[in-house]
């Protein structure tokens, strides 16, 4: 009961802090604030920081890649993001626990961020949302599954879970191969490589802890 606890308290904290960083930088809009580009990530503007090797630019180039994981277009895509995180992080952060997950769930989207980044560096359209870290939990799930580490009792419902998160992950990936080779010029608005992205290093993250944590962990059989 206590991992199920744990993973109750994770989706608390990640879903309401996402929130009220939400309704706090809305609130701060409404009221004439210009706070929207201090908080999204632009790939432009990393690009030029380096280039020109400003250390302001560049710590708020790296200080967007977290920030941007907590702020959404609106509460569909807000609620969108929070109903993929569930069935995620029910697999994942019931074997790593509350702070690692949170840790974890940052990483990935960090990780989602830069892979964004290397796709169009000179990009001057920023991103926003959670997708990417959700996707990461998604991939952990997927590598968390593919390891075994689900018990005989939920291991079927665990397996149609990964295909579904997998099938989802190379949708987005086509959509990213369609737009790169054949609508260059295009774009439908989503970040769909930082999903990509998000699920590789979810994915890559969930083998290093099967390998590093679960066989040390004192219930495993």
């Amino acid at each position: 009961m206590r991992t199920l606890a744990n993973v109750k308290r994770f989706l608390l904290i990640i879903g309401l802090s996402t929130l009220i960083f939400q309704v706090l930088v809305s609130a701060m809009l409404r009221n004439g604030m210009p706070v929207l580009q201090f908080f999204l990530f632009n790939p432009a503007e990393m690009t030029d920081a380096l280039a020109h090797l400003d250390p302001l630019l560049i710590g708020k180039s790296a200080f967007n890649t977290v920030s941007y994981i907590f702020l959404h277009g609106g509460m569909d895509h807000y609620l969108s993001n929070m109903i993929f995180l569930i069935p995620a992080a029910m697999g994942v952060v019931y074997f790593t626990g509350v702070a690692r997950g949170i840790r974890y769930y940052i990483l990935m989207g960090v990780a989602a961020c830069l892979a964004h980044y290397l796709l169009d560096i000179h990009s001057q359209t920023p991103i926003l949302g959670a997708s990417g870290s959700v996707f990461g939990m998604m991939g952990m799930f997927v590598a968390f599954r593919f390891r075994g580490m689900f018990s005989e009792v939920v291991a079927p419902i665990a397996t149609m879970a990964a295909v579904f998160f997998t099938f989802k992950s190379i949708v987005e990936l086509i959509l990213v191969l369609t737009l790169v080779f054949f609508y260059p010029e295009k774009s439908d608005g989503v970040a769909h490589m930082a999903h990509v992205g998000g699920f590789a290093a979810g994915f890559l993250l969930g083998l290093y802890y099967h390998r590093a944590h679960y066989f040390r962990m004192p219930w495993k059989n």
